[in-house]
């Protein structure tokens, strides 16, 4: 079974990957099941007693699931079908905003924005900004049970409106930092990282807004 998880799970987690990185779990039926669109909806599928199923959420008696015949690109379906035919395979403890599974030991890495901030510096004559600092504060976590440790790789990245008295619209810029985070079983990290900003002197930038924030796991990897 858990060589069978190794190879469904990238497949997963790769053609849906909004809705894979955020599944509960990962189940099989336990018996023949019918696939609703909804919960108490239209059958939209059946599916085999002992198919490999990830769960996306739960609802009441209902279970909201992506399933696939063949393990196919492409031919993976969100369904809903009853908890009570449903069987845990693995769970995951840790949780974030975009996770990663390292599938040699079949641990996630979630990584979480907690907080952000961003601080301009003013040019000589204190006129307009030549540069701003964002900061993302982040808390990196894992589910592994081994011995040994888990290795992260984190992106973030930050998105910015700006206006200056020399530009006739707003504009809006981006900028992504990269870090690596090692972590032992069960275990989680807090950090910071520090995305820059610089402005030509000719835009005379004066207000500097930080729009959206986000950080995700590119790879995880045990050692």
């Amino acid at each position: 079974m858990r060589q069978l998880r190794k190879l469904i799970l990238p497949f997963l987690l790769l053609l849906l990957p909004c809705s894979a990185n955020s599944a509960t779990a990962i189940a099989k039926t336990i018996e023949a099941s019918s696939a609703m669109d909804a919960p108490n909806g239209n059958i939209k599928a059946q599916i085999p007693s002992g198919s490999i199923v990830a769960v996306l959420a739960v609802k009441g008696e209902w279970a909201n699931v992506l399933y696939s015949k063949n393990h196919a690109p492409g031919s993976y379906l969100s369904l809903w079908v009853r908890v009570k035919n449903l069987a845990l395979v693995q769970s995951s403890t840790a949780a974030g905003d975009h996770c990663t599974t390292d599938y040699e030991t079949d641990s996630q890495v979630c990584v979480s924005v907690d907080d952000t901030s961003i601080d301009c510096d003013e040019n000589f004559d204190k006129a307009a900004y030549r540069g701003c600092t964002a900061t993302v504060e982040f808390t990196t976590q894992t589910d592994y049970e081994g011995d040994d440790f888990i290795s992260a790789d984190i992106e973030c990245t930050v998105e910015i409106k700006y206006e200056g008295t020399q530009l006739i619209y707003a504009r809006n810029d981006s900028s992504s930092e990269s870090t690596n985070v090692s972590m032992y079983a069960t275990t989680s990290n807090s950090d910071s990282m520090e995305i820059y900003f610089t402005f030509s002197s000719l835009n005379e930038v004066n207000k500097v807004n930080l729009t959206s924030a986000g950080c995700e796991v590119t790879s995880a990897t045990s050692y």
